[in-house]
This record gives structure tokens, sequence and C-alpha cells, in this order.
């Protein structure tokens, strides 16, 4: 990389500023994450040219697979050996560089603009952009005389003249596939592509079918086969418009409808699948065993997904049978340390019948010898004696036992008050009244009630909790309201035999009986969480922490995990809701310009564009542990 003229350099100075704008531009690199160094890696480093290896060429050797069918039975095989055919490959390497060009140190004060930093800036998106062209090019076979949208390069460009241009050759049969609407996957020089051959849903199906059909090696991730194909923007639009394509993923909830749970699949579709979800085992079937990349999208991120799908107006999705099959069997996830302990409660038993059959051989051979047996000692004597006589095996085996336990204190600590944390999320207890939170907090547009939150739980915005209401607050409605949309008169019924109400007579008996909730909820004693807080403050919805429980919870349940590291992240991620807010009236003075209150500190917080709650202090430890 060429190094600017800034305050007239030195050589170290050179290699240190190439060094920092090459690392800038290795991050911003498309490419990177695909390329490593072992066989598993989509594009493989070759670190054979190094310091005290000299040369301008890399030579590749590719082994061909075997063709021919071999012999049959116990027929001769001389003579019918098939000949080992490999290739080699040359790739010429080469320099691209660039650089910039600063008047100096008074173009410096002239301007705010920080020269420095804006040239390495730049510079590193420059050579990370086209390293990037460079290798699209080369895996698509395009000339580099052309830019990667098929455009013309410059006339100027150095591009063309590369070295190892000449090696970018347009594929051949061999080692390029057509999509052909008529024939399907074509073998096809680059000759016959025409604007008629787009990319479609099909074409994808094709290639991979084509690709497990002919044994081309997959890459691994976590025990998983993954086939890459990376594409350019046009592209992908390209294919985000082909009906098929649109076809699978319209009316996705639709199909789901009383089938499973979708958000779940969506997120994790592996996982899911060891539910032994029907459907899910059917598409999984379906679609040859394809697991979709695990995604971290929120329950409203996916309804944005679905919503923009179906916004568009595609042909209709074909009909017709699906394949039959069962479910695939699957392993349910299981606790590990149990087999642990009993693997090593089983190694404990065969150590202890080796260790005494041991002992009874050698009084045997001692006796045949004319000697006297070993004294039978106590077992806790002869185990100590044992462990004496293996001490690197018991060291091992400490070590490993200390490493577990510290293993499971740290789990267990992660979760400590809330009772098993994400393993218990979705606790949902059986209350002594089943009250239907989505009827009364529902949407009035799918027959709901559409009753506010607040309305029951009035102590949210001033107290630390959010209150039981008693039933008291019930009868304000149920005093006309004697029978429910989906249970009848049975659930109202316990409302009036709590509050002592005789609906037959209209008034109170002053008979009452206590409702015994079961806390849903329930937070260690050595965190504190206000509702006033972060409902009055904070300006959050009730749903952010308790889930969607004005669409889909009849009964209400614990919906996040309320760890510690679910909170902390909260804190890092949440953007505080300022404006028109009272409680940060003196921030935003601040952000508005007020040089007596120190804006100037609090604007370095601002370089995204927001303020987090982290940055306001909220990953303080005493804001939540006093």
């Amino acid at each position: 990389m060429g190094a600017t003229n800034f305050a007239g350099l030195n050589s170290k100075q050179k290699i240190v500023w190439s060094r920092r704008v090459w690392n800038a531009a290795r991050d911003r690199m498309f490419v990177k994450r695909f390329i490593g160094n072992d066989e598993n890696s989509m594009i493989q480093r070759i670190t054979e040219l190094t310091k005290s290896e000299k040369g301008e060429r890399v030579l590749m050797q590719l082994v061909a697979d075997l063709v021919e069918d071999g012999v049959v039975g116990d027929g001769d095989r001389e003579g019918f050996e098939e000949e080992m055919k490999n290739y080699e490959q040359e790739i010429t390497i080469d320099l691209i560089s660039h650089q910039v060009k600063n008047k100096g140190k008074l173009a410096d004060q002239k301007t705010v603009i920080k020269f420095r930093e804006q040239a390495r800036n730049r510079l590193a998106y420059w050579l990370a952009n086209r390293i990037d062209q460079l290798v699209f090019l080369t895996l698509s076979g395009v000339s580099y005389a052309f830019l990667n949208n098929g455009a013309p390069r410059s006339a100027s460009s150095p591009f063309p003249n590369l070295a190892f241009a000449a090696d970018n050759q347009a594929p051949t049969s061999k080692r390029h596939l057509r999509w052909d609407a008529t024939s399907g996957l074509v073998a096809a020089d680059t000759t016959l592509v025409d604007s008629n051959d787009v990319i479609t849903y099909k074409t994808i199906v094709d290639l991979v079918a084509y690709a497990k059909d002919h044994y081309v090696k997959p890459l691994m991730d976590g025990g998983k086969e993954y086939y890459v194909m990376l594409v350019k923007p046009g592209t992908m639009a390209q294919l985000k418009k082909d009906p098929d394509y649109q076809a699978a993923l319209k009316g996705a909830k639709a199909r789901w409808e009383g089938k499973g749970d979708i958000y779940a699949w969506v997120k994790n579709s592996g996982a899911y699948l060891k539910t032994g979800n029907a459907y899910a085992n059917e598409l999984f079937t379906k679609w040859k065993g394809s697991v979709m990349t695990p995604q971290a999208l929120t329950d409203e991120e996916i309804d944005a997904i679905f919503a923009y799908v179906e916004a568009y107006a595609p042909p209709a999705p074909p009909t017709g049978t699906t394949p039959d099959g069962a479910p695939v069997a699957t392993e349910e996830p299981g606790n590990n340390w149990i087999w642990l302990v009993v693997l090593a409660l089983l190694f404990l038993v065969v150590g202890l019948s080796l260790a005494g059959v041991k002992r009874s051989l050698n009084n045997a051979v001692r006796e045949a010898e004319g000697q006297e047996p070993e004294a039978d000692l106590p077992r806790i004597q002869r185990f100590r004696k044992w462990a004496w006589e293996h001490k690197v095996f018991m060291s091992f085996a400490g070590l490993f036992v200390f490493v577990w336990l510290i293993l499971l204190a740290w789990d267990a600590a992660w979760v400590i008050g809330v009772y098993g944390g994400e393993e218990v999320e979705h606790y949902k207890p059986e209350q002594p009244i089943a009250f239907n939170h989505t009827l009364h907090a529902g949407k009035a547009d799918k027959g709901n009630l559409a009753i506010n939150c607040q309305y029951c739980h009035s102590s949210v915005e001033k107290s630390k909790h959010a209150g039981i209401p008693s039933a008291n607050v019930c009868m304000n409605c149920h005093k006309a309201v004697s029978e429910g949309k989906n249970t009848g008169t049975a659930e109202i019924a316990k409302i009036y035999a709590a509050v002592g109400w005789d609906p037959a007579k209209q008034e109170y008996t002053g008979k009452e009986e206590p409702i015994r909730w079961v806390k849903v909820h329930n937070l260690p004693d050595h965190a504190f969480f206000s509702h006033a807080q972060h409902v009055a403050v904070g300006k959050l919805e009730c749903q952010e922490c308790h889930g969607p429980i004005d669409e889909k919870m009849d009964v209400a349940e614990q919906w996040a995990p309320l760890t510690m590291g679910w909170c902390v992240q909260c804190h890092n991620e949440k953007e505080v809701k300022m404006a028109g807010n009272g409680y940060y009236d003196e921030v935003m003075a601040r952000l508005n310009g007020d040089e007596k209150l120190g804006h100037h500190e609090l604007k370095k917080y601002l370089e995204d564009g927001k303020i987090t709650v982290r940055e306001l202090g909220g990953w303080e430890c005493a804001k939540c542990h006093y």
C-alpha cells in the first residue's frame, strides 16, 4: 500500500502506516469471513511464498476423482487399474497499490477534517473494495476489464494488465453450469449466457441437489453441511423478485396455523426439529434435509418479514400433495453431566473390582511361594494405598472433577434466583382463576376488550411493583358481566365467591375468600427492579418484558429468562427515549448545546446517533444490586 506524504514520513513510519491501512481494510473485506487455512475454508489461504521463499508463482495440485466401474466378483484386477490423474494450476502473484496526497500541516490547520484519519479510512475502504471485486471476478471467470455489474472498467485502469489476470479465463463446460428454463441445469460456456438466464429459486434447489449427487464436498459448521453461494446485490434482488422464491415465503404463517410455533422454527429450525413437531419434520424431509441457519430475530422482526413478503402479489403457490414421510427420529436434549457422573462411577467400580482381583492374584502367588498373604486392610486404607500407587491418574482425575465442579457452579451462578433462567422460559403455572390476558388486553379489532394494562396494574408507574389487582377491580365490570366469552359463568363465579357477591340478589353477602394467585415472575432478593423506573421514565411497553400478553397469552407466563445477562444486554442496546420525557430535560439541554451543562462530555456518546441505558450509567452494579 502506497504511503502518503504526511509530514515527510520516513521508511519506518511508512511501514506502520501501511500496516494500519491493511488491518483496517482486512476488517472491511466481505470475503474475509470465508478465508481460512484449513480445508474446511471456502477460500484457503496459501502461504508458500514467504520472505525466505522467493518467487512469483504458486503451484496448486488438483487430483481427479476415479471414474471407472472397477471389477465384478473375483475377476482379475490386474490390467484394469485406473490411472490417477492430477492437474496443476499456477497462480501468479502481483501487487496493487494506491496513495493519497495532502499538502501538509497547514492544510490540516485550515479545516476541521482530520486528513490523516480520513486518508487511512478511505484507503482501507478502497483496498477492501478492490480485493472483493477481484475475488468475485475470479470466481465468476469474468475478465478484469469489467466491473462487477458488467460495465466496462475505465480504460486507464491497470487491472486488465495485472499478471494474474491471464489466469482468469471464462469458465468451460467442465466447471460451469447454467440454468435453463426448459432443461434445468445444463453444461454451458459463457457464450451461451444471455439476458434471459437469471437466477431463480429453482436454480438454488437444483444446485444443492447437483452438488450432493456429484459428491461435491460441503463446508462443515457445528457438525452440519453447508453449501455457500456468493451473489451480487443485483443478483440477490433478482432472486427476491422470482415468483417461486416469493411463493415459498408467502402464506407461510397461514400454512403454520395450528401446526406449531413458526417463530421458534424461524429462530432455530434445528432445535425445533428436536421437539418432534410433525409439520416441521415434514418440511425438513421435503427440502432434502436442509436446516436453516439460526436467526437472532425477535417475533416483531419476523412479523415484519412476513408482512413484507405478503405485500407482493406473485402467482399463487402451486397446489398439490406434499411428499409423505414420517417425522425424523431425533434425540431429545439431555443433561450430559449426569452421564459423566454415571461414567465416573462405572470407572470407579471397575477400578475397585480390578484392584480386588489383583490383590487376590498376588496373594495366590505369595502363598505358592510360601510367603504370607497381604494383610486384609480396611477399604479406606486399601483405597489410599491404591491412590498413592497411581498418583498420576488420581491427579488427572482430581483436576477433571475440579474443572467439572467449576463449570457447574458457573452455570448455576448465571441463573441463580430465577429457577433455571432460560430453561424455564414460558413458565406457566395453573392459576385459581383462569384469567385470559389476551381477551382483556387484546386489540378490539380481533374481538378483544382492549383494556389498558394499567387499569388493573395501577401502581406500575409509581411503585417498584406492578401490583396484583384486588377482586374489587374485577367487579367494576363483572357486576354487570356475569358470563364470560370462553368459560361461561364458571370462572366469574370464583370472583363472586372471593368478594362475597350474590349475582341473583345483586348484593354483597359479607363472606369473602382470598384468591391465592401463583406468582409467575420472581427475581432473587439481591436484584432490585423498579417498574416505575422502566415504565414512567424508560417509557417501555409491558410487552417488552412480559411478551405478547395481549396477543397470544391466555394464561400469564414468564416470557423472558430474567437473567442478569438478559438485563445487561437490554441496557447495552436499548435506546433511551428522551424526546418529550421530562425526566431527561437536563440531558436534552446538554445535547442542545448549553455550554454550562457540559454538553461536550455527553456528545462523545452520540457517535452512533443514540444514547443507550448503558451510556447513562445503566451498567453500574449499584443500579440493580444495593
